[in-house]
């Protein structure tokens, strides 16, 4: 393999993340949009103009993306990072080594 050279699995996988994070930021941003429009027909009874409703879209399609791209992105590293700090879970707790400090401070 050359340097600087990817491999198709690799951009396959950038792929399919990039394109769920798609899907998932248009999913909140639908389900968003009809709990918008529900609320403004069955509760407030008074429709906002459509340039504030598509602006709110716009941020909630934004805020959704960027959301879902990181978390899918950093979901490995975030993994590993986590497995280092609970590497032994199913170890037994010596509640000798767990002791706290309850008496008051010296300073």
């Amino acid at each position: 393999m050359r340097v600087g050279s990817v491999d198709s699995s690799t951009t396959e996988m950038c792929i399919t993340e990039m394109l769920n994070a798609w899907i998932l930021a248009t999913l909140v941003t639908l389900i968003y949009a009809l709990l918008k429009l529900a609320e403004m027909h069955f509760l407030e009874k008074k429709m906002k103009p459509l340039k504030l409703l598509v602006r709110d879209i716009a941020f909630v399609f934004g805020a959704s993306l960027a959301a879902s791209y990181g978390y899918l992105y950093l979901k490995s590293p975030i993994d590993d990072f986590f497995t280092v700090l609970i590497a032994d879970k199913g170890a037994p707790v010596n509640l000798e080594d767990a002791t706290i400090f309850t008496d008051d401070p010296g300073f």
